[in-house]
């Protein structure tokens, strides 16, 4: 299985670098340090190597505020604890069946089950803050599962991991 796993990550990788620039790595910066000391150095934002490459164009807004976080401290916590939760749902070894979404191909799945969710989608959604109660996120977690259950027979492998990372979610 490692090795399968292995392969299917070089594939993937190898088909990300065709879509995407993220893997070239572009020399750093040096006009900063030719800038005699007391001196501060300007440089156009199109003249740094990637930018352009990346998508920006002259025109463009740039922010020259810092980035606040407006989210209250609650919410950070509960963002903070589902992140971990996350973490070690991921790391469980019944999770395999729960880390990506179903594949779209599988139509029968999508026949049956019309409200999807797994973990990647759930890490998603941390990420763009829409877990603002601990309700919301169990939701999502007990709709994965029991999606789970509505389709697959009990005595299957996917029926019991999802009662295994269940068990395990409610210790956390």
């Amino acid at each position: 299985i490692r090795g399968i796993l292995a392969q299917q990550r070089e594939c993937v990788l190898e088909r990300l670098s065709k879509i995407s620039n993220s893997h070239v790595l572009y020399d750093g910066l040096t006009v900063f340090q030719k800038a005699e000391e007391g001196q501060s150095k300007r440089i156009a934002l199109e003249d740094i190597k990637g930018v352009k490459e990346a998508g920006w164009k002259p025109g463009m807004q740039v922010s020259k505020l810092p980035c606040r976080d407006n989210r209250s401290e609650s919410v950070k916590k509960l963002q903070a604890s589902f992140g971990i939760v996350l973490k070690k749902l991921f790391k469980h070894s019944e999770s395999w069946p729960f880390r990506e979404p179903v594949d779209k191909q599988l139509t029968s799945y999508f026949e049956v089950i019309t409200e999807p969710m797994d973990l990647s989608t759930m890490c998603e959604k941390l990420n763009k803050f829409e877990y603002r109660s601990k309700s919301s996120f169990e939701f999502d977690f007990f709709l994965m599962i029991n999606n789970c259950r509505r389709y697959n027979p009990p005595a299957s492998t996917y029926y019991k991991a999802a009662n295994k990372l269940e068990e395990e979610f409610i210790k956390l």
